[in-house]
This record gives structure tokens, C-alpha cells and sequence, in this order.
């Protein structure tokens, strides 16, 4: 079943007229004539209706000193392995299927470049800053709309010749006169000389409007700034608050550390706090127990049972507390007790 092609050419439904044919090495030296393809300088592949017809492009690294390539009137969808090619100077691609212009990213000494009747929807930046020595380009008969994608070929000092006619863009109002203003360097535009008076007019008629195009541009730059601007204030302020939660918090740690540490010590030096020994006294009455160590007297005073004193019934005093608590210092503990007391061991 027949291809259908859409607006924009391509090729003419080769396959079915005939099969297809592949590059390979002894392809190249039968149509060249030469006993290597290090010393091929131009190609034809171009195939003509009923012959053949070429669908990838490939085995072509070895003609290193290549500068004609002719490709026409193929099956070619993509424009690959061709970056090998550095000193290639004409590339003949036309009436192929190509959708995408690619792969020339290397292709530095290229001066002309024909693309017509392909596929092509969109001019890649990168085309205007990387081949330098681009002099003519033919992407007629192709489906590009953007007048301001083919306006970036301005950067390509060296470019005298450009066709883009049979585009939907090229039916733009005024689209001849934009391209004039915009690509400054043109002799010849859709094949048609360029006349000092039409460079007069595209430049009356777009200098204003570019002019207001520019200033659009640098308002909504300047919109875009402030949106920034405020964007960064706000996260700077954000960025301050939490810093004062983290001091907070910081500051707030410290101090538990703080009595953390301090509760310890006093666990600790409660814990090393030792009672080694202990004596009871019986005077008037009342048991006073003694407990020492280096620093402290603990002396408990109660009433002297009447079954240790006695043999009898505890008695206790009168308006006295049943059990009495003294602190003393080490040295008053001996003063503090009776000269005739009797002690026993608890």
C-alpha cells in the first residue's frame, strides 16, 4: 500500500518502485574507483526513479577526507553517522523523508546544505551556532512554521543564500521582509536577488516593532526579577525564623544537659556517702543512735523501750515526740553525749 505523504514533499513513494539498496564498503569503491575510501573526495549516492534507493545512512567513517555527499532522491528518515565527516563541505539531502535536522553538530567546514522537499517541522538552535561556514541552506518544500526559528540562522555571519519558500511560514504576511530584517546577510532569499529598496523596507517595517517587542521583553524581565526578588525575601525570612527556633532549641538543650549533669553529681555524691559505723547510747531514758562517717553525725534520739531498759512496756515521755533527728558535725558528737553513758553495740 502506497505511503501517503503530507504537505511538505518528501519522497515520491520510492519504495514501492523499487527495493533498497545499502552502503557498504564495496559499494563506495565501485562507484568511486578508488583502491581505498581514505581517498574518496565526493560522493553520489543519489538514485534515480526505479533503481534502488537508500535508507540508511551508514559505513561512511572511512572517507575521512570527504567533502561532496549527494543523497538526493532516497528513503532517508534520519540524519545519523555523519559527524566523522569534518571536512565534508556540500551535503545534498533532498527529497527524503527527513524529520529532524541532526547529526551536523561536528560538521564545522560545511558551507552548503540542502534540505528541500523532506519533512522538516522545526530549525534546531544549535544550527546557527555551531556551522559557521554555512553559505546556502535549502529547506523549501518542508512543514517549518516559525518564522522566529528560521530569524536564529542571523548568527551565521557567512550565510549569503536561504530558501524556505513552500513552508507553512513563508505564507506569513510580511515573512519575506521579517527574514530580511532579521538575517541581515542574505544576497538571495527563495532564490530571489535582494534589492537595497526591500532592505529599506524591511528595516522601516520592523525596526518599530521589534523595538516594542524588546521593550515587552525587558518588562516581563523585569516582571520575572521582582517575582524573584520577593520569592528570595520571603525565603530569607523563613530561613531566619527557623535559625532562632534552632538557637531556641539549642539553648533549651544546653540547659537540660546542664541539670542532667547536675543531678548526677548529686546521685553520685549521695551514693558515695557511706555510714560505716553506728552506736547506740541509753541516757535518761532516750537511745541515741550514732552514725558516722568522715563529715557527718547523724545522731536519732528516741524513747528507751522498757523491754531493753526495763523489761517492761515502752513508756514514753510526755509532750515529747516519739523520734528526735540531729545533724551534727563530727567533732560535737562526743560533747553531745553524756560522760556516764553505757554504750551498746547495734
Amino acid at each position: 500500500m502506497e505511503e501517503q505523504r503530507g504537505t511538505g514533499g518528501g519522497a515520491d513513494s520510492q519504495e514501492n518502485r523499487g527495493g533498497v539498496r545499502y552502503i557498504t564498503e564495496k559499494l563506495l569503491l565501485k562507484l568511486t574507483g578508488c583502491q581505498s575510501l581514505a581517498l574518496v573526495r565526493s560522493l553520489n549516492l543519489s538514485s534515480s526513479t526505479g533503481n534502488k534507493h537508500i535508507k540508511f545512512i551508514e559505513n561512511l567513517h572511512g572517507c575521512q577526507r570527504l567533502q561532496v555527499l549527494n543523497l538526493n532522491h532516497n528513503l532517508i528518515q534520519r540524519m545519523e553517522r555523519l559527524n566523522a565527516l569534518t571536512q565534508l563541505r556540500e551535503l545534498q539531502l533532498a527529497h527524503n523523508n527527513i524529520q529532524r535536522i541532526e547529526g551536523l553538530e561536528l560538521l564545522s567546514s560545511l558551507q552548503h546544505l540542502n534540505l528541500s522537499y523532506n519533512r522538516i517541522d522545526h530549525v534546531p538552535v544549535w544550527l546557527g551556532k555551531k556551522l559557521h561556514s554555512l553559505h546556502t541552506l535549502h529547506l523549501q518544500h518542508n512543514l517549518i512554521t516559525s518564522l522566529y526559528e528560521v530569524s536564529r540562522l542571523r548568527s551565521l555571519s557567512s550565510l549569503s543564500e536561504l530558501s524556505v519558500s513552500e513552508n507553512p511560514a513563508s505564507s506569513l504576511k510580511h515573512s519575506r521582509l521579517f527574514l530580511l530584517y532579521h538575517i541581515r546577510t542574505l544576497d538571495r532569499l527563495n532564490d530571489l536577488p535582494i534589492t537595497q529598496e526591500e532592505r529599506g523596507h524591511a528595516h522601516q517595517r520592523f525596526d518599530t516593532e521589534e523595538l516594542e517587542r524588546l521593550q515587552r521583553e525587558v518588562d516581563r524581565s523585569q516582571s520575572e526579577l521582582s517575582r524573584l526578588r520577593r520569592e528570595q525575601q520571603a525565603a530569607v525570612t523563613l530561613l531566619n525564623q527557623q535559625e532562632e527556633t534552632n538557637q531556641t532549641l539549642t539553648a533549651q538543650t544546653e540547659t537540660q544537659r546542664h541539670t542532667h549533669t547536675l543531678l548526677e553529681q548529686e546521685l553520685h555524691a549521695k551514693s558515695q556517702l557511706e555510714l560505716p559505723s553506728a552506736a547506740r547510747v541509753s541516757c535518761m531514758g532516750w537511745d541515741m543512735f550514732s552514725l558516722r562517717d568522715d563529715s557527718l553525725a547523724i545522731i536519732c534520739l528516741s524513747p528507751t523501750t522498757s523491754a531493753e531498759s526495763r523489761g517492761g512496756a515502752s513508756q514514753n515521755r510526755p509532750g515529747l515526740l516519739n523520734q528526735s533527728v540531729q545533724f551534727l558535725p563530727v567533732g560535737s558528737l562526743d560533747s553531745a553525749a553524756p560522760a556516764d553513758h553505757s554504750i551498746k553495740d547495734g
